[in-house]
């Protein structure tokens, strides 16, 4: 069935657009939407292997409501398609360019995916580690392993990057004799400038103070670094607000 009543109004399901359909999906289960002829509650039936249509809630025969109401649909197709005149049915005018929006346009039936070369992900070798606690995979071993040159990382959020720029800076130390003096490492927080430093010492096996030696920091305090040894009179710490009890001391001054 195509037409049904809902808010003592009648209503046709092809009168409404598909995101509204879930809306009378919800209000049919309320037993809000009742039949034109019998009064008795509908449901709606939403799949991908048929239309969109009413059905009976009870079980039952119901072939004459769903006569009268394909009845309804075919009169009310016609009245909209044409109009009296005398004896005489004439074709409504319509503009030019004006497309009819058949039946079939608001719901298409399922067809199979056609799928020519199947998805086959390619075998991950593992590779050899060069740390025996820090395990690498190839596109990490890649990054870690990389020439001294200008090397972009682009890796989303979980994938190892902080695990790469310490393998990195471990490796730099222990494999190419780099002194850690000439090694920076910035990140956003304290805190994940602090995990760094021990994981340089606990898992790759960085005596303390060779980690103590690596230039490490947030943006913030690199920069001010920077500042601070541009002009130490103008940035020393006197004039910093770095704790919370500084600022309520200033607030209250």
């Amino acid at each position: 069935m195509k037409c049904a009543r809902f808010n003592n109004r009648d209503i046709h399901i092809h009168t409404y657009s598909r995101e509204h359909l879930q809306f009378l999906f919800d209000e049919a289960r309320k037993d809000r939407i009742t039949c034109k002829h019998c009064g008795l509650p509908l449901r709606l039936k939403l799949s991908i292997h048929e239309e969109p249509h009413f059905f009976h809630r009870e079980n039952g025969d119901f072939s004459q409501c769903e006569a009268a109401c394909l009845n309804e649909e075919t009169e009310k197709t016609k009245q909209n398609d044409y109009t009296e005149s005398g004896m005489f049915r004439l074709p409504k005018g319509k503009a030019i360019g004006e497309e009819k929006k058949a039946d079939a346009d608001f719901w298409t039936p399922p067809r199979e995916a056609s799928i020519h070369s199947p998805f086959s992900p390619a075998a991950e070798t593992a590779p050899e580690p060069i740390f025996p606690n820090v395990p690498l995979n190839e596109k990490q071993l890649a990054a870690v392993t990389a020439p001294e040159e200008p090397l972009l990382v682009l890796a989303g959020a979980g994938s190892g990057k902080t695990r790469v720029l310490t393998a990195r800076a471990a490796y730099m130390i222990s494999r190419l004799d780099i002194p850690p003096s000439a090694i920076l490492l910035v990140t956003f927080t304290t805190k994940a400038v602090k995990e760094m430093k021990e994981r340089m010492a606990s898992q790759y096996g960085l005596p303390m103070q060779t980690v103590n030696r690596l230039v490490t920091g947030t943006f913030h305090s690199f920069f001010y670094k920077i500042l601070y040894h541009h002009d130490p009179a103008k940035w020393n710490g006197e004039h910093l607000l770095k704790w919370e009890w500084q600022k309520e001391q200033y607030i209250k001054m």
